[in-house]
């Protein structure tokens, strides 16, 4: 029998105990805004599955749109916040404690997942949430035991689906095995991300006025500095120039108007800084390959959330159970 080479597997990341689950969902007139500051000792994966959020790490503010996750380090003081943008949402939690040392690499970033990503994620969640009993004495959220009636099999696919994510996320940004031309929020994520005070509050002019057309004319006044200056700090810290940066803004914004309101084109044109349609659209087809119209059609189709439709999530056609 001939001689075969044969390679011997090794696994980037393990999992060594689950801690729990969850998935929100609220209505625009809902919230979730805390000002108290969380800090735990295992790994927390946040991931905004419909809308946008805020959220504070090591004081640092991002803002999370669907599809966006964030791995929070043990030890790291962080906040969730609620959107300036009042559209309904969900999110969800899933701890963990590992002791892999290339989570390293992903922890405290902001990572925004393609279709595949979000599969495996999202499984990882539904897999184990509805089999799940919270204890309601544990003066936390992360108390719970397993259904009497469910086998540990359940658990370990759990785990395995968020394992292989995170080996997908490092293989893909490290290694570089498949790249897109188009803008993505992840590669905003810094492997310390700090933003310099001059950046935050660059970050905070964009979002202020993303329903205006912005020149760096307008950035240069309100900051009171040159050009050279501000760009050279800005792509430092965010791996963008101004404008791209406002662009990823102005995406999102985008994608979330068309998704989860009743707002037709020449309004969301409008609300993101555009007075003409057509610049709009062929704006949104540049950095997406679709059509706004085609980016709809195609997510509705190709919606993960928990078996509905993205536009039956939309709050007009939703009930407040409050």
């Amino acid at each position: 029998m001939a001689e075969r080479n044969l390679l011997q597997p090794k696994r980037l990341f393990s999992i060594s105990k689950f801690v729990s689950a969850y998935y929100f969902e609220f209505l625009p007139n809902e919230s979730y805004t805390s000002d108290r500051i969380r800090s735990y000792d295992f790994y927390s994966v946040f991931f905004v599955a419909r809308g946008e959020r805020y959220i504070c790490v090591n004081g640092v503010h991002y803002h999370l749109f669907d599809g966006d996750m964030m791995l929070i380090a043990p030890h790291t003081p962080h906040q969730i916040l609620q959107s300036d943008n009042f559209i309904s949402n969900d999110f969800c939690f899933y701890t963990f404690t590992s002791k892999s040392p290339k989570l390293n690499k992903l922890k405290n970033r902001v990572f925004s997942l393609n279709n595949k990503e979000r599969s495996l994620f999202l499984n990882a969640i539904f897999s184990i949430i509805p089999r799940i009993i919270h204890i309601r004495d544990v003066p936390n959220l992360y108390g719970f035991r397993l259904s009497e009636d469910v086998s540990p099999d359940v658990l370990s696919l759990s785990v395995q689906y968020m394992e292989l994510l995170l080996t997908t996320l490092y293989l893909d940004r490290y290694n570089l095995l498949s790249a897109s031309p188009l803008l993505n929020v992840s590669a905003t994520s810094q492997d310390t991300p700090v933003d310099t005070d001059l950046t935050a509050r660059i970050k905070q002019f964009l979002l202020e006025n993303i329903d205006k057309k912005i020149s760096l004319t307008d950035v240069t006044r309100h900051m009171c500095m040159s050009l050279s200056g501000l760009e050279k700090n800005f792509k430092k810290d965010t791996g963008y120039s101004i404008i791209e940066y406002l662009n990823v803004l102005r995406l999102n914004r985008i994608k979330n108007l068309i998704l989860y309101t009743d707002q037709n084109l020449t309004e969301i044109a409008k609300q993101t800084g555009f007075s003409n349609i057509q610049y709009f659209s062929k704006f949104f087809k540049t950095h997406t390959g679709f059509s706004p119209s085609e980016y709809a059609k195609q997510r509705v189709k190709s919606s993960l959330h928990s078996g509905r439709t993205l536009k039956l999530a939309n709050p007009k056609n939703r009930t407040n159970q409050n």
